[in-house]
């Protein structure tokens, strides 16, 4: 469905794989890093050619310009013995866990962590497992001691090469490289539905124009249209009628009610028992547990990246850092924008930043609440500091210069960020029940949007919004 619905606003995946420039990094020479810093091991030091895949991924495997394992490990900062167990973990295909069968193999990686399993069957010291616990940050928005090591095996980090398991089909990255992207991410998505709704918002009609198309945003709420956007207006409350529905509103200071036949909540669904009071206990107890794990994308313009050039990397994970990633951006090139090819050209930056309050996670929903505390309680002036203090200390060595160097500084917190999926670590398998109760149609109120499935994807989303609709249809 979701597939459908996007060609249905213009989008053709062929035409955007061919946008993006895949090999561009590579053919430059430009392989994946990762940072060591001076906290933890006594000094800064970028190590290139990281021969661990990142995925999911743009990079095709064959160009993902990697070192050997033994090299690779060679230049990291820890000791000679520390050093031969990292190695072994990366190439060793010995199966730590011989005498079980594939379904207690299974069993075992869904009950622990990936943190305690590269301890328990590799040896791995605590300097040596904070370059692992970092590093699933991006995809999980954790750490990797709330991480199950199944989760781990089925994104391909490195530990279970011996164990004769093949990944579920729906985890093998490989086969659907990270390229559906434009070079806004999905904000493009959204502008090609609301020009569908609204035809006179922005000039043309396909997806090579929407990049550089200006809005109107004039045009997005007048009265007499079939729809209209009224944006900076906030739910508070929501509730059944007689004849339908009916939702208040806050715009600043004034509050509007609206009535409606239907109404389709596609919001945070951990805030939907505060503002509905028609929810009964049931249903309120399972959206309650959709506790989103909040993660911060910062894009750093830069006025060349030629010190990336230098340093020979075009991705750096930085497991112990503030953020626990940095990238150039995603190359694509789609209709009048183009995308930087060459190293004096601007460049913009991709860092991201997961908040994590260190400690035993033994609820990972009370976990995402104390992260999201810590996120919301930063001030721009500290994702501008330790952006301009991280990139120095990982491309000072390629000439990169703060002052110099860096034109603007955007930060998105995500409002929200991730959709909380339940992981056998932390919720037993009737967790699963609460995912259907808490989609299910109250009334004439229905629920869409990624909190609805606990799935933060987008194919998800709009899934979930068509199945609403579906229901309001029958």
């Amino acid at each position: 469905m979701a597939r459908d619905c996007v060609a249905s606003i213009g989008v053709d995946l062929d035409r955007l794989n061919q946008a993006y420039h895949t090999n561009l990094y590579p053919d430059l020479g430009l392989s994946f890093g990762l940072f060591f810093n001076r906290e933890l091991y006594g000094t800064d030091r970028l190590v290139t050619g990281d021969p661990v895949r990142s995925v999911p991924t743009d990079i095709p495997a064959a160009r993902q310009n990697g070192r050997a394992a033994a090299a690779f490990v060679a230049d990291w900062p820890i000791d000679d013995e520390q050093r031969a167990r990292v190695l072994a973990l990366l190439t060793d295909r010995r199966d730590v866990l011989a005498g079980h069968d594939h379904a207690a193999k299974r069993r075992l990686l869904n009950t622990i962590s990936y943190h305690d399993y590269l301890a328990r069957y590799f040896g791995l010291d605590a300097r040596s497992l904070a370059m692992f616990d970092g590093r699933t940050l991006d995809l999980f928005a954790g750490k990797s001691v709330a991480v199950p090591a199944s989760y781990a095996w089925a994104v391909q980090l490195p530990g279970f090469a011996g164990l004769g398991l093949s990944p579920p089909a729906e985890a093998r990255f490989e086969d659907e490289p990270y390229i559906n992207h434009f070079p806004d991410g999905n904000a493009s998505l959204a502008r090609l539905f609301v020009r569908g709704m609204i035809p006179g918002v922005a000039p043309g009609h396909g997806m090579e124009d929407i990049v550089s198309a200006r809005f109107d945003y004039g045009l997005l709420d007048v009265d007499g249209q079939p729809v209209r956007l009224r944006l900076s207006a906030t739910a508070v409350a929501l509730g059944n009628t007689a004849a339908g529905a009916e939702v208040l509103y806050a715009q600043g200071e004034k509050l509007t009610r609206v009535s409606a036949g239907h109404v389709v909540y596609a919001g945070y669904s951990a805030m939907l028992p505060y503002i509905c009071q028609d929810l009964g206990a049931v249903q309120r107890s399972a959206l309650a547990q959709q506790v989103k794990a909040p993660l911060c994308y910062v894009n750093v313009a830069v006025r060349n990246w030629q010190a990336w050039i230098r340093q020979g990397v075009h991705f750096v994970n930085t497991p112990n850092g503030f953020f626990c990633n940095m990238k150039l951006d995603y190359p694509v090139s789609l209709g009048s924008y183009r995308f930087p090819t060459h190293p004096d050209e601007p460049m913009i930056l991709h860092l991201v930043h997961v908040p994590w309050v260190d400690g035993t996670v033994t609820d990972l929903r009370a976990q995402n609440r104390l992260d999201r505390r810590q996120l919301y309680a930063r001030t721009f002036a500290e994702f501008e500091a330790h952006a301009r203090e991280e990139l120095t200390r990982v491309l000072g060595p390629g000439g990169f210069d703060a002052d110099r160097d860096i034109a603007a500084i955007t930060v998105n917190r995500w409002g929200h960020g991730y959709a909380y999926e339940p992981l056998p670590l932390f919720d037993p398998p009737s967790a699963e029940r609460a995912v259907a109760i808490s989609a299910s149609p109250l009334g004439r109120i229905y629920f869409a949007g990624t909190d609805a499935v606990w799935e933060a994807y987008a194919d998800r989303a709009i899934d979930s919004a068509h199945r609403a609709a579906s229901q309001i249809a029958g």
